[in-house]
C-alpha cells in the first residue's frame, strides 16, 4: 500500500471463470498483472474454500499457475511465465530492439544504465550502489518521459548484495514509491539473472518482506506471503 491508500483494486472471478483476476491501479487504469495483487486473490481464494494445491488463474497478462506451498504461514508460488524484450510491447519509443544497459545522462552529468522489458506492466531496471529515495526521484523526473516511454513506466532501483541477494525499491506507474513490487522483482531478478550478477534463484528484499524469485526453465517463479488486514462491504446501486 501507499499512504494515500491502496496499492490497487482486484476483481475475483468473471462470468466465464471463477479463477480470474482483474486489476485497477489508483489511477483507474485497467493494468495487466500485478504479482503483489495474484497473491493477495491466492490467499483470498483459500479463505474462501479453495481447497486444490494448484490452479490457473486467468488475467490480462496471460494464464498464472499459483501454488500453494503452506497454509500457515500462508506461502504460494506463481509461475509467472516470462517477459518481454520488444520496445512496441513495453510500450518505449526507440530505434533499438531492445533495451539493455542504456545510458541515460541526468541533468547533473551522472550517467546511468537501464534496462527496459515488459513484465506484466513496462519495467526499467537500474543497478545502483546505494538506494536514496530522494535521488530515486530525480532520477524518476528525468528519465520517465512520454518521448521514450509512453504509457509511462515502473522503475526498479536495484543493489546487488551478492549472488542470491538483491535489495529493491520500486517506483510504480500511477503510484509512487511503494512498499513492494511483485512483477518488478521478477523484472529486476530477469536483468540481474542476464547481467551475470546473480544466480537463477534469487531473494528480493524490499520494505514489506521479501520475495524469492527463481528462473526454472524459461519461466520465472515468484514465492511470497500475503496477510488479510480486514474484510468489509460496500453496497452499490
Amino acid at each position: 500500500s501507499t499512504a494515500s491508500g491502496a496499492d490497487g483494486l482486484v476483481t475475483a472471478g468473471g462470468k466465464e471463470n471463477k479463477y480470474q483476476m482483474t486489476l485497477y491501479d489508483p489511477s483507474g487504469y485497467r493494468d495487466k498483472m500485478c504479482g503483489n495483487a495474484i497473491r493477495c486473490l491466492s490467499l483470498y481464494y483459500v479463505k474462501h474454500g479453495f481447497d486444490k494445491d494448484e490452479v490457473e488463474i486467468h488475467t490480462d497478462d496471460g494464464l498464472k499457475i499459483i501454488k500453494i506451498v503452506s497454509l500457515d504461514p500462508f506461502q504460494v508460488k506463481v509461475n509467472m511465465q516470462s517477459f518481454d524484450w520488444d520496445p512496441i510491447k513495453i510500450p518505449a519509443i526507440t530505434t533499438l530492439s531492445k533495451i539493455h544497459n542504456e545510458k541515460f545522462i541526468l541533468n547533473n552529468g551522472l550517467i546511468i544504465n537501464y534496462s527496459a522489458i515488459k513484465f506484466g506492466p513496462a519495467h526499467v531496471v537500474i543497478f545502483l550502489d546505494q538506494i536514496d529515495e530522494k535521488k530515486l526521484l530525480e532520477i524518476v523526473s528525468q528519465i520517465n518521459k512520454p518521448s521514450l516511454f509512453p504509457e509511462e513506466a515502473c522503475y526498479n532501483f536495484a543493489k546487488i548484495i551478492d549472488r542470491h541477494n538483491i535489495e529493491l525499491k520500486t517506483w510504480e506507474r500511477g503510484i509512487g514509491f511503494t512498499l513492494a513490487c511483485g512483477t518488478g522483482s521478477c523484472a529486476t531478478a530477469a536483468i540481474s539473472l542476464i547481467d551475470d550478477l546473480t544466480d537463477n534463484k534469487v531473494n528480493v528484499h524490499q520494505a514489506l518482506g521479501t520475495l524469492t524469485i527463481e528462473k526454472i526453465d524459461d519461466s520465472y517463479h515468484m514465492q511470497g506471503t500475503a496477510a488479510y488486514v480486514y474484510t468489509g462491504e460496500i453496497c452499490i446501486d
